[in-house]
């Protein structure tokens, strides 16, 4: 949270530099306001600092259990309540406070990231960990694709991602690090989150990438609302001449874990209107008032955010369960697997080891059947039990309603068809098209 002695202190600073213009009229009371709101840091709910002693033993426990999940090994290294720090994000000193080099694989000498041998006289390098977390990012927008739709347009896809669940940051005006959860409504997705497995968590690159900025977030937001609008503006200029509409997605990774964050992508969404601004969130207040932001409510958020929500109103994503052979028996989904050869694929481990595999039967028949099953599944299930502000809210389905991804790129947009469909999206090969179109109601998303 902000301090009130932040406040006061942004206060006085802009009142003091601004008095001179006030007193000629050259500038209003309304517009010393949004300085004052400009120059005052970002608000985060759900902040704490952390000391020195503690952060050094956080990291040592981090190098040692760097991806644990299991509570029982330690509830402070518990991946879902607590910041994830990669283990080569922090160098190991020797006693006289030098970089203890190593060889690595092809024989080249490089900075020792792994545990510190305190008996030794070792320790970790908090001051060039906190050096390195305060570099701002080269770049906020991420490219993640493009696609040519039937129209002969295409789309250029970037991503804007901070830290999932939790992260780290340098209080810049104290040198303190603080903890900042970054999805404060995060419900069971936090089990299932691809951000906290893979190549996010393997690979040290994408650590610095979405701390960073994440740390620039928190200290300087109007820094990076503008160095957002530089790339959009660089990117525009770039492809001016080449039929191409950008799309921006707000998080793969993160969430807008206060209103005032929301405001930045707002703001950014009405200086380029020309630009698709869409995202996801388990949060209610990026839907109080209108915005030129196509927002995707996540339906496994918190009940407190759900309670706010008017599910017939908003647009939802659904991430279906890991149904269970059984509760898809009685319908024809699923085919038994073969490979390339036309050798049936066998179940390699668990109770059904050395039976059949089965797979997604995708064929015009198995789709349709799939579709009734999606209905039947949800048919008059609450969108939220025990109701809230709108009551239980029904999710009734009806089958001519879902559609395959395929289905909906040859489906052409009509703006009177808002939150008409509801899209199936498959583990792989789909694109997220549905989270950006105005006329689909639900992206059912299949667990991957």
């Amino acid at each position: 949270m902000i301090s009130l002695h932040e406040i006061k202190r942004t206060i006085k600073s802009v009142v003091s530099e601004s008095r001179r213009d006030l007193k000629r009229g050259r500038i209003k009371l309304s517009e010393i306001y949004e300085m004052i709101m400009e120059a005052l840091p970002l608000d985060i709910p759900n902040a704490g600092p952390m000391s020195a002693q503690n952060i050094e033993k956080y990291i040592k426990d981090r190098k040692v259990y760097p991806y644990s999940g299991n509570k029982k090994v330690d509830p402070n290294l518990d991946k879902y309540n607590r910041p994830f720090i990669h283990k080569g994000a922090v160098d190991v000193l020797d006693k006289e406070g030098n970089p203890i080099m190593v060889k690595n694989s092809k024989g080249k000498l490089v900075r020792y990231a792994g545990i510190a041998d305190a008996r030794s006289g070792e320790r970790y390098d908090i001051d060039g960990f906190r050096k390195l977390l305060t570099e701002r990012p080269k770049r906020i927008l991420a490219e993640n694709g493009k696609m040519k739709k039937s129209s002969g347009e295409t789309e250029l896809y970037y991503n804007i991602g901070i830290p999932a669940l939790h992260g780290l940051v340098v209080d810049e005006s104290t040198g303190d690090f603080i903890e900042v959860t970054t999805c404060p409504n995060a419900g069971s997705c936090k089990v299932y989150c691809y951000a906290l497995r893979g190549n996010y968590i393997r690979f040290e690159a994408p650590y610095w990438n979405a701390a960073r900025k994440l740390n620039f977030l928190v200290n300087d937001p109007t820094g990076f609302k503008n160095q957002v609008a530089t790339e959009v503006r660089y990117l525009q200029k770039r492809h001016q001449k080449d039929n191409s509409k950008l799309v921006v997605r707000w998080h793969d990774a993160g969430d807008f874990f206060s209103p005032s964050y929301f405001k930045i992508a707002k703001e950014l969404a009405d200086e380029f209107p020309t630009i698709d601004w869409y995202g996801y969130t388990k949060a209610a207040h990026p839907f109080k008032d209108d915005s030129n932001v196509t927002m995707n409510f996540s339906y496994d958020a918190k009940p407190d955010q759900k309670y706010q929500i008017d599910a017939h109103k908003t647009k939802l994503a659904i991430t279906l369960p890991d149904f269970s052979d059984a509760e898809l028996a009685q319908y024809m989904v699923k085919k038994p697997k073969f490979d390339d050869k036309g050798k049936p694929v066998l179940v390699k481990k668990g109770p059904k080891k050395g039976t059949q595999e089965l797979e997604w039967d995708w064929t015009p028949q198995g789709l349709k059947d799939f579709k009734k099953f999606i209905s039947d599944w949800y048919r008059n299930m609450p969108f939220i039990r025990g109701g809230g502000e709108y009551g239980e809210q029904l999710l009734t389905v009806e089958p001519e309603n879902i559609l395959s991804y395929q289905e909906l790129m040859e489906t052409p947009y009509k703006p009177e068809n808002k939150l008409k469909y509801c899209v199936v999206i498959r583990p792989s090969g789909d694109g997220d098209v549905a989270a950006n179109r105005k006329d689909v109601w639900i992206s059912f998303l299949m667990y991957h």
